[in-house]
């Protein structure tokens, strides 16, 4: 009876510690003291003494213990992949954290209720705008604004989730007319059927319009397109330059189109599920295209434009994620301190990286290539206080620290060597087209950023 009576009270210390530990109570503070005195004097031996021992003993032990060791016996929360397999930080952060292992696998449920909602022709896109967020989820590894990885994680995770969750919900009609988009090319006749089960839509009008201009395959006659038009053309905003750019009767209407689509696209938010679902205008017809959906308003109108993102994560890679930041503090210098005219060499810029992800191998000349090398003529003479005063910036203590320009020199051949494993595994190109091509777009990143941090607005 005596091991008994010492069984109990490992039992009972145990229980309070597991109780302490969750920051569970079971009892009130006078519970505890008429406890202890009660073990103090206890006899173990006696059952009828102790009835009300014995009770707190089964009440601790069917509160707290049992479902403590339920709870510790529960499997935790499982990621959407195989945490036994070697990982990265991110996935690691997301193994070690349950609410972190919960939220993605509710992102992966998300997805894939989402994939099979849209037409079944848009999955490869939709997958593709997958893997370039994972690009986006994984800068988390170097978080801003003294948030942790924990946090960003979580806010960019459950802002994802809600994107997928909007798509089959209230944005599912801007959201299928994108996945639609994506498809054009392939499936013309598929997207025409499509985009006409949304008559109200005007981003989908136009596109029903494109379809008649550009791809005869799609069945969408000259009558229907007049009909498409005339819905689309009134949501268009007639101030901006596009309209203006859009609505002379000598511009062929297969190139006129690209300036109703850019209006459209600009005020209708991108539901998120595809990187770039308009990708194939600047592949097809890069130079009516490019022209449309470039810098046109030199204003903050021109802000967002192409309405497109890079694509196959080009950007994303760790050694152009090593280049932004070299780069970053005389941007957002020069950011703040430029007019709004920089809004449109912005948008040509921006253009430019969209097309190095479309079509990379046009990037491959060796006037591109030659561009590193002035580049970094250009960085290792750059004059902080030459420019500080010339563009009378005050208050400013280094416009770019020369230890940021030398991390962005000594960076330029992994940048180089990333680039061109992705032009082989994204677009299949040799090696010696992929290398000429990573040269080219390294190059003209390079220039670009420089020729803009000195002129932001294209004078």
């Amino acid at each position: 009876m005596k091991t008994l009576g010492i069984l109990n009270l490992i039992i009972i210390l145990v229980a309070l510690r597991v109780s302490a530990r969750d920051g569970l109570t079971c009892c009130t503070f006078l519970d505890l003291q008429e406890f202890v005195k009660l073990l103090k004097h206890a006899d173990f031996t006696d059952r009828k003494r102790n009835v009300k021992l014995t009770r707190f003993l089964a009440f601790l032990i069917s509160t707290v213990v049992a479902p403590a060791i339920a709870s510790a016996q529960a499997p935790l929360p499982a990621p959407s992949f195989d945490c036994a397999k070697e990982r990265g930080v991110i996935e690691q952060a997301i193994c070690r954290d349950p609410k972190l292992a919960a939220l993605d696998k509710q992102l992966q449920q998300a997805f894939l209720t989402t994939l099979v909602a849209m037409p079944a022709e848009a999955a490869s896109a939709i997958r593709a705008g997958e893997r370039d967020w994972l690009g986006y989820r994984n800068e988390c590894e170097r978080p801003v604004n003294k948030e942790g990885i924990s946090e960003c994680l979580t806010r960019r995770i459950t802002a994802r989730i809600q994107i997928f969750h909007d798509a089959v919900g209230k944005d599912r009609e801007s959201a299928t007319v994108q996945a639609v988009t994506s498809f054009i090319p392939e499936h013309p006749d598929t997207a025409a059927k499509l985009l006409r089960q949304y008559p109200d839509n005007p981003l989908g009008q136009a596109w029903l319009a494109y379809l008649s201009l550009h791809y005869p395959a799609s069945g969408v006659n000259e009558s229907e397109r007049r009909s498409a038009l005339q819905r689309a053309e009134a949501n268009a905003d007639h101030s901006d330059q596009a309209w203006a750019e859009y609505t002379p009767t000598d511009v062929p209407r297969a190139q006129a189109i690209y300036y109703l689509l850019r209006l459209l696209l600009r005020d209708n938010p991108d539901p998120g599920l595809v990187t770039c679902a308009h990708a194939f205008v600047f592949r097809d017809d890069w130079p009516n295209a490019s022209k449309a959906f470039g810098g046109l308003n030199f204003s903050h109108r021109d802000d967002g434009a192409p309405y497109c993102e890079p694509m196959n994560g080009l950007f994303w890679l760790p050694a152009w994620r090593t280049m932004d930041a070299a780069f970053s503090t005389p941007i957002d210098i020069t950011r703040g301190n430029s007019g709004s005219m920089s809004s449109g060499v912005l948008a040509n810029m921006k253009l430019d990286a969209v097309r190095m992800t479309i079509t990379p191998q046009s990037y491959g000349t060796a006037q591109n290539i030659r561009k590193i090398d002035q580049s970094v003529r250009a960085m290792k003479a750059w004059n902080d206080q030459k420019e500080i005063h010339d563009r009378g910036i005050e208050n400013i203590r280094t416009l770019w620290p020369r230890a940021d320009r030398d991390r962005a020199i000594a960076n330029i051949p992994a940048t180089i060597r990333e680039t061109e494993a992705w032009a082989m595994h994204y677009y299949g190109l040799p090696p010696d087209e992929a290398q000429r091509a990573a040269k080219g777009i390294v190059g003209t990143y390079l220039d670009s950023w420089i020729s803009w941090i000195l002129d932001p607005e294209g004078e």
